[in-house]
């Protein structure tokens, strides 16, 4: 919000001026408290909720296993930094918060992964001591940094942004199919287990019974209530050729 365009205010003025970036002004300590009533309500008039709490503009999603010193090096490049240049956000979901504490004067230091990713990063907060501790896990939103310490120099991220996780699971393929003379309702459900997708086969029999077997495993769960259910081998024939029956129907649809 501009001063220049509060005219309401600006009689209050004894002088004022300065670039568009800049609001220096002066006024008489008897007009002050007349200045704040009429600032608030021309702030009623034109803030919205998004200027309250401003959005983070994301540049692009990436991996922690994308980020070295070739990716700093090209966006180093693209320095100074400013007002109709800024630094590139980048945004990674589903972060393992491996470590966290507080430094200097409130500022948080981690040490970020994310699953079956050997890699970790060193990451800074600053002034966020007082969300200290945050949650294990944390979409992130951030810049890259360099830093150079004992002669030893590494890339590390400057938080910007963080929330809590959201997955997004795509609805399941559903099929019927006939096995044997007998009606068979079947599904494959994707689900998430940390930064992981898991496939899960899930074939209904006329009784209500459900049995799940997740891609790649032999052992499945048979039963009409999951906490319930036992565990069958899948590569048994009668369960097999369940499982094939079930795969045909599921593949043809789209």
């Amino acid at each position: 919000m501009s001063l220049r365009r509060c005219s309401s205010a600006r009689i209050y003025f004894g002088k004022f001026g300065g670039h568009k970036a800049a609001g220096g002004f002066s006024l008489p300590t008897k007009n002050l408290e007349a200045f704040r009533a009429s600032l608030s309500g021309f702030a009623h008039q034109c803030l919205q909720p998004e200027h309250l709490k401003p959005l983070i503009a994301i540049d692009a999603q990436t991996d922690l296993t994308q980020i070295n010193s070739h990716l700093y090096r090209q966006i180093d490049a693209l320095h100074p930094c400013g007002i109709g240049n800024p630094d590139p956000i980048f945004w990674t979901p589903n972060v393992k918060v491996v470590e966290q504490r507080i430094i200097g004067k409130g500022h948080l230091k981690l040490t970020l992964s994310q699953d079956n990713q050997p890699v970790k990063f060193t990451a800074l907060a600053w002034r966020w001591g007082e969300y200290f501790p945050l949650p294990q896990r944390v979409d992130i939103a951030y810049k890259l940094r360099e830093n150079t310490w004992n002669g030893n120099t590494a890339v590390e991220l400057e938080l910007v942004g963080i929330r809590l996780p959201t997955f997004s699971t795509p609805s399941p393929k559903k099929a019927e199919f006939y096995h044997n003379q007998r009606r068979y309702t079947c599904s494959l459900v994707e689900t998430c287990h940390g930064a992981s997708a898991l496939s899960e086969l899930r074939i209904r029999n006329p009784e209500g019974k459900v049995l799940a077997i997740q891609k790649g495993q032999r052992i499945g769960l048979l039963g009409t209530k999951r906490e319930e259910a036992k565990e069958v081998d899948v590569t048994e024939p009668k369960y097999y050729q369940l499982i094939k029956a079930a795969t045909r129907a599921l593949a043809v649809i789209k």
